[in-house]
């Protein structure tokens, strides 16, 4: 969704949201390969990812094809949808000033 699109949906409006995790391989550097204990080794990075949708239909199909298997994998995409309402949030300080004791 464009900022623009978030910035004109009103309080009321519901919010259509997945959460998922994405996985990225960070291979390591030539002397973590060729010198053990060396250099930095690969690694996974998990990242959990937030995903809102503009209108409840993008957000269905999201899911219908999240529940389907695809490429090698035998398991559906594991996820959590979510709807929810954006709140108003309102914070207030107070500053007082006073003079010491003396």
């Amino acid at each position: 969704m464009s900022a623009d699109a978030k910035e004109t949906k009103t309080m009321n409006e519901p919010i259509y949201a997945v959460v998922y995790k994405e996985t990225t391989h960070i291979p390591g550097d030539e002397r973590s390969r060729t010198n053990p204990g060396h250099g930095y080794p690969a690694y996974d990075k998990v990242t959990e990812v937030f995903q809102e949708f503009e209108n409840r239909e993008d957000w269905e199909k999201w899911i219908k094809d999240a529940e389907i298997p695809t490429g090698f994998s035998t398991r559906k995409r594991e996820y959590r949808a979510f709807t929810c309402y954006q709140v108003e949030v309102k914070a207030s300080v107070h500053v007082s000033i006073e003079k010491p004791e003396e």
